[in-house]
């Protein structure tokens, strides 16, 4: 019996094992086994750069509503670069064109949608284009389960602040600009939390997180 070892580099695999038998002088019999066997180093570095998008997303998701909730406002260059990333993670996980124009269509449509409401005062301006851009890696499957769920949020959400609103404000507290901001009347409803919040409960169940988990 004759055993050689040959090792060969590959992105994720450090070592491959080729076994050959031999039997007998005139008879012979070959047999190939191959086993892989992960580098650690190499494997790790790559699940981080594959799993950026999920991460990108989420940051900018919970960003997004903690600067809604405190400042009332959703800076442009967040959606802008949501936006942006989009396609970069559609063609990098190999998301089939079809399916991109789709999305597209999604984020177009959400986009019109959120300028009336905004036109008739219904949600601000930052709102409508975060919703745009949500619905661009959502696309047309989790669209629907997406919006019912962050109709659901922004509506417990518009309570807890309208009773918020009827309670005084402790002394302690109206230090704080943020919160009395969000206690008065006269400001809006921080829907971006409500959006967010929903983003990252229906984000698992969408086709561009599939496509990069399967894709790490």
């Amino acid at each position: 019996m004759a055993l050689r070892r040959l090792t060969a580099s590959l992105p994720l695999f450090s070592s491959v094992y080729v076994k050959f038998t031999v039997f007998g002088p005139t008879s012979s019999r070959t047999e190939l086994s191959v086993r892989f066997r992960p580098d650690a180093s190499q494997g790790s570095g790559m699940f981080a750069v594959n799993s950026l998008p999920i991460v990108v997303f989420s940051a900018a998701m919970i960003f997004a509503g903690l600067r809604d909730l405190t400042t009332m406002t959703i800076p442009n260059w967040l959606t802008l670069t949501l936006a942006v990333a989009f396609p970069v993670v559609a063609v990098a996980t190999s998301m089939p064109l079809s399916e991109i124009a789709l999305h597209l269509g999604v984020g177009f449509t959400v986009l019109l949608v959120g300028m009336v409401f905004f036109a008739r005062g219904w949600i601000g301006g930052g709102d409508a284009k975060l919703m745009a851009a949500i619905g661009l890696w959502f696309g047309w499957t989790q669209a629907l389960p997406y919006f019912v769920t962050a109709s659901i949020l922004g509506g417990g959400l518009t309570l807890l602040i309208l009773g918020f609103r009827n309670l005084p404000l402790p002394a302690i507290l109206v230090r704080q600009s943020w919160l009395s901001r969000l206690h008065d009347r006269g400001e809006g409803i921080p829907y971006g939390l409500a959006l967010a919040a929903a983003a990252l409960l229906i984000f698992p169940e969408t086709d561009i997180f599939r496509l990069t988990v399967a894709f790490v």
